[in-house]
């Protein structure tokens, strides 16, 4: 029998205790099993779902409704528990699943089992997708946040049903196949108390200040900026963020400024129950404001479980980027513009940050920025490359001249290497910037780049993951991710990250190309086209977008089309010759079966050491060249992996 797939929401069910019970009492272990499967039975019959297993003391089972289904689970752990039968444990996920002769199986199955060893006696725990299709149903349920569960390669967001009867456990009674993430934090944008607006960006560089610090600390992980801003002006309860932050530990403060006066208030906050680990207010003038945040980052670092080490209690752990508040506020804005992806947006990022190199020379962050936009811009064929690179190389030795210490500088010369093929120096520059620096995105996003190239499936991976969960709510973070999952073939990973960056940012190309690749690999060729033609309108003939809509045309096997966008390909490199447009020429004349074309560009592109064509070689893109005798050896010159070496090094070993 063919393999087929189908929707469904996916129950777990198991009695708690019944092996203790077992070995006790026989005869009453039975007739608890039978009350218990006698309830189970009927209500599973009431709201339409099917037995696929039943092992002694557990059960597996599916619905084709997902109301139905939380409805069943609710209904199963109410009446066993008035009747006064032994505790269930419930666990529920929603999602693609498979059958054949052996059964069901695929990862939705092993994430709804996971999620049930996770579960308290008498609870019903839901995924974050099942929560989605049901909370607009009556349905109660409380975020109890990320958990890392074995064999399940991204972090699952859990919510408990909340009904009458029905046991609701705090995150720190919740146990299971978990690795837990000791001495988190996320630190919440200050919240201004005068009325003066300029205080509002005085706040965001406290806030930025302290992120800086706190996440050069050992043994702390601290959620990105850009993901701790999401909740900036919102009213919400510091559980329920530290719950979507996934932490254990949640910092909030005011500012209060007048004349030359300022009152700095911070309070550390345990996020499993709200209890206040921590409070102080800092009376300063603004002259010795950096001390301040100094002072908060140190007594903060103190109240988590690893304090600090001699060379950080005797040395300044906060460094001041810049003293002009002037500067610093359009470095924030900058930063807000860099974050929202699109062109358009980006490139006002480059103003602002010009005007503050203007304001203040000596600010490294500002090169560093500026350094890695200019880059981008120039290796994904938007800007001319001679220009643009030399920009990068510029403001990236600026920035190291200024602070060799600095994680961004050191991330923006670390990526210049990269795009120059410097592989060895890249790396220990890399490497450089993450030991000062464990918890920048950027710093984990540079190494999934250079991870690519050389086919190191297990390290991008574990980077993306980590990636996710320190910047679960930015846009250019998770997108980046969900690209790596879907070069991979992690479809339904790439999948849920691409949906995740897209609710933040609905115009996030990284994401929206992460999810076309993911659909056209699933095999769902009409929402893929939709979505490539939506991206089109949105954002116009930009070459990651093109090449997107070609390779969706290509698998759903119209070559023709394919055909038609390398003309167009080849139009544009005609009239923008200082672009750096081979890549995507290369890639597109391979989608079209172009082979001469494709050695053509392939090897022009080598040529001018385009960084895209080695780190889409293992990628879905590149599928009919995995094998080809040319790819493969320009890449064995390079040193570099190629499809069918490690298996045949896996032989020889054998052997």
């Amino acid at each position: 029998m063919p393999a087929t797939r189908q929707l469904a929401a996916i129950m777990f069910t198991d009695m708690v205790g019944y092996t203790a019970l077992m070995q006790q009492n026989e005869t009453l272990a039975k007739q608890v099993k039978d009350r218990s499967y006698r309830i189970f039975e009927n209500s599973l019959s009431a709201h339409q779902g099917k037995l696929l297993m039943n092992y002694g003391d557990g059960s597996l089972s599916i619905f084709t409704s997902a109301l139905e289904a939380v409805r069943c689970a609710i209904e199963i752990q109410t009446l066993n528990r008035q009747s006064e039968v032994i505790d269930m444990r419930i666990g529920m996920h929603l999602g693609d699943v498979m059958f054949d002769e052996t059964g069901i199986y695929g990862d939705s199955v092993n994430i709804a089992s996971r999620i049930e060893s996770l579960a308290t006696p008498g609870a019903v725990f839901i995924s974050e997708k099942l929560h989605e299709e049901i909370r607009n149903q009556s349905i109660e349920a409380k975020p109890l946040g990320y958990f890392e569960l074995k064999n399940v390669l991204q972090p699952v967001n859990v919510y408990a049903v909340s009904a009458p009867g029905i046991v609701v456990p705090s995150r720190e009674e919740v146990k299971g196949k978990v690795k837990q993430t000791l001495n988190s934090i996320a630190v919440l944008p200050f919240s201004s108390l005068s009325s003066d607006p300029e205080n509002e960006f005085f706040c965001d560089g406290i806030t930025e200040e302290l992120l800086n610090v706190l996440a050069k600390v050992d043994g702390l992980q601290v959620t990105s900026r850009t993901s701790s801003f999401a909740f900036k002006g919102k009213n919400e309860d510091v559980r329920e963020i530290a719950a979507k932050l996934n932490v254990q530990k949640i910092l909030e403060g005011s500012v209060r400024k007048a004349g030359n006066k300022v009152r700095i208030t911070a309070q550390l906050i345990n996020a499993a129950d709200g209890y206040h680990l921590w409070s102080e207010t800092y009376d300063r003038s603004l002259e010795d404001i950096f001390a301040v945040q100094d002072d908060i980052a140190r007594a903060i670092a103190n109240k988590m479980r690893e304090n600090l080490n001699a060379a950080q209690h005797t040395s300044q752990l906060a460094k001041a980027s810049t003293q002009n508040l002037e500067a610093y506020k359009k470095y924030l804005q900058a930063v807000q513009f860099f974050n929202r992806t699109s062109l358009e947006d980006r490139k006002r990022a480059i103003e602002l940050l010009q005007e503050v190199t203007e304001l203040d020379a000596g600010m490294a962050d500002a090169w560093a920025l500026l350094s890695y936009i200019h880059s981008f811009f120039a290796q994904s064929g938007q800007a001319p490359v001679a220009e643009s690179m030399e920009r990068a190389r510029t403001y990236a030795a600026r920035a190291m001249e200024l602070d060799p210490q600095n994680t961004n500088a050191l991330t923006a010369i670390s990526m210049l290497k990269l795009h120059a093929w410097e592989f060895d120096e890249c790396r220990l520059l890399m490497k450089k910037a993450r030991q000062l620096n464990p918890n920048n995105p950027q710093v984990l996003h540079l190494f999934c780049e250079y991870n690519i190239i050389f086919m190191e499936e297990e390290s991008i991976l574990e980077d993306a993951g980590l990636m996710l969960r320190l910047d679960p709510l930015s846009a250019v973070t998770v997108g980046q991710a969900a690209r790596y999952y879907a070069f991979l073939g992690h479809v339904d990973e790439a999948m849920r990250a691409a949906d995740t960056a897209l609710q933040v940012d609905s115009l996030s190309l990284v994401s929206r190309n992460a999810k076309v690749l993911a659909l056209t690999q699933k095999g769902e060729y009409d929402q893929a086209l939709q979505m490539a033609e939506d991206s089109r309108g949105l954002a116009g003939d930009l070459p990651f977008v093109l090449l997107a809509l070609a390779y969706v045309r290509n698998r759903r096997g119209e070559t023709d089309k394919a055909r038609e966008f390398l003309e167009k390909f080849e139009r544009m490199h005609n009239e923008k010759s200082s672009s750096n447009l081979e890549f995507v020429l290369a890639l597109c004349a391979l989608l079209a079966g172009e082979m001469g074309k494709f050695y053509t560009y392939y090897d022009e592109g080598m040529q001018k050491k385009s960084l895209y064509l080695l780190q889409t070689y293992d990628s879905e893109f590149m599928r009919d060249a995995w094998f080809d005798n040319h790819v493969q050896e320009s890449r064995r010159k390079l040193g570099l992996p190629v499809k069918g070496d490690q298996i045949r090094n896996a032989d020889s070993q054998a052997g």
